[in-house]
């Protein structure tokens, strides 16, 4: 009978000190503290880490910050080559006259025929917008060299350029081709120097 005590005060033991246990976890958790992870032999704990604040020195604050790329000024050549259809004409969407310009448009097909990508007549007028991300330029080409050059231009300079003899065409390059809004990323108002 003896036996039968001992066994069941080691059951009571083993419970009360799982409930000692239990206890200590949840209260070291409720007090915020950690729990220590055990490791694996021979793996040393990483340390903390303290991040060190940035400092500024006078060095770093008298450098000047890197400003981005500004545009050419209107006018200013941005390139010279050959192979006009290789180079000026690839990816271009639409090639011909524009009209009708506005402050957020213009209309091509209108006052003359229009081409697409594959240079092949495009039957009909379309809209194409532009914003200030959009890209204006000039090119001067040379038909019977195969040569162009292309200058840097603006939105003032399309508009008044359209209205003179030989600058009737342009090149437009969009955003997105199959969009039901055209937006023009790039626009390069064209006369041949040679014809």
């Amino acid at each position: 009978m003896s036996g039968k005590r001992n066994g069941k005060k080691g059951y009571v033991l083993v419970i009360i000190l799982l409930c000692v246990v239990l206890v200590g976890v949840v209260l070291a958790n409720a007090l915020g503290r950690e729990r220590p992870v055990s490791q694996a032999p021979g793996t040393a704990a990483p340390e903390a880490v303290t991040p060190v604040p940035e400092v500024e020195t006078q060095d770093e604050a008298a450098r000047p910050v890197a400003q981005p790329e500004e545009e050419p000024s209107a006018g200013t050549l941005i390139e010279e080559n050959t192979g006009l259809n290789e180079n000026l004409f690839a990816g271009m969407d639409y090639f011909g006259g524009a009209s009708d310009i506005t402050d957020t448009s213009f209309a091509m097909g209108k006052a003359t025929m229009i081409f697409d990508k594959n240079a092949a007549p495009y039957m009909g007028t379309i809209t194409v917008m532009y914003n200030e991300d959009t890209v204006f330029q000039r090119a001067v080409l040379y038909n019977s060299e195969d040569r162009y050059e292309l200058y840097s231009s603006d939105l003032d300079t399309f508009k008044a350029k359209s209205q003179e003899e030989g600058y009737t065409n342009c090149i437009v390059f969009l955003e997105d081709p199959e969009a039901e809004e055209l937006v023009a990323k790039r626009v390069i108002m064209d006369r041949y120097a040679d014809i």
